[in-house]
């Protein structure tokens, strides 16, 4: 059992030119060939970063419906303030990167016909981001994590699984499927390829930081706490008395301090 093995991957190709400017980053809008689709980007560099004062960096993962213009709004600006370059991208069926991502039903059908499923592309899209951040000359390749929230925190498990180098996660409201076994043995084996519980549990050594709403009602705290107990050393979980899912309140604001609180035990 396990993902497609994206391995040995090519090396990074992209498109690149200059968005805005931040107090803390010069930004820039990226785009890159990812499998069947271009993935659509933002690449922020903090102005102390250079190639004689190489910066950390994180692979930003939205959740679904959430845009690359958002996540640079809030979560990369913060990371950017931090000393931290950032690439939020557009994941598939979102902004600029669009497209059409089937359901897990389609999806079990090109995996039991032996295709690349979309889940796997979309795996495939973190991995590429990494291998753009890992070629910047500004960037220490030995620090570059993954951030992902609901869906993408999904994602960033795989991707980590996969690539020994992304160095740890920083997962916001979510959790594996807690997918049941079937009485259909393939479509078992289907569920357990895609299921972020397969994985984290094989990421020993990397650090891993779940940060929660106690109130979530899209994805349980008990679900986020489930996945969380696979994981192995060293962990931290995070349970916040809120509602919020994601980085966001339900009223579209920010929750202060999630970040600020516990990225220096996540990086350092």
């Amino acid at each position: 059992m396990g993902t497609v093995s994206y391995y040995n991957r090519p090396a990074p190709e992209y498109a690149q030119a200059r968005f805005n400017e931040t107090p803390y980053a010069a930004v820039y809008k990226i785009s890159y060939r990812s499998r069947d689709a271009a993935i659509y980007g933002l690449l922020a560099v903090p102005k102390s970063c250079s190639e004689s004062s190489k910066c950390g960096a994180f692979v930003l993962l939205p959740a679904a419906t959430v845009s690359k213009e958002s996540e640079q709004k809030w979560l990369a600006n913060k990371l950017n303030s931090l000393g931290f370059a950032t690439l939020a991208i557009d994941q598939r069926g979102i902004g600029e990167t669009g497209g059409y991502v089937p359901d897990l039903k389609e999806d079990f059908q090109t995996w039991a016909s032996g295709g690349e499923t979309a889940q796997s592309k979309m795996v495939y899209d973190c991995l590429a981001a990494f291998d753009i951040l890992a070629s910047r000359p500004e960037v220490d390749g030995d620090r570059i994590f993954a951030a992902g929230s609901s869906m993408g925190g999904r994602f960033a498990i795989l991707a980590a699984y996969i690539e020994p180098k992304i160095k740890a996660l920083l997962l916001v409201s979510t959790s594996g499927y807690g997918l049941p076994q079937t009485p259909y043995q393939n479509m078992t084996e289907f569920l357990a390829y895609i299921d972020p519980d397969s994985y984290i549990g094989k990421l020993a050594g990397r650090k891993i930081l779940m940060i929660h709403a106690a109130q979530d009602q899209v994805i349980s705290l008990s679900s986020g706490q489930r996945t969380f107990g696979f994981a192995q050393e060293p962990k931290k979980f995070v349970a916040v008395d809120a509602t919020f899912h994601g980085y966001y309140h339900l009223d579209g604001t920010p929750v202060p301090g999630i970040v600020d609180e516990n990225i220096g035990w996540l990086t350092s």
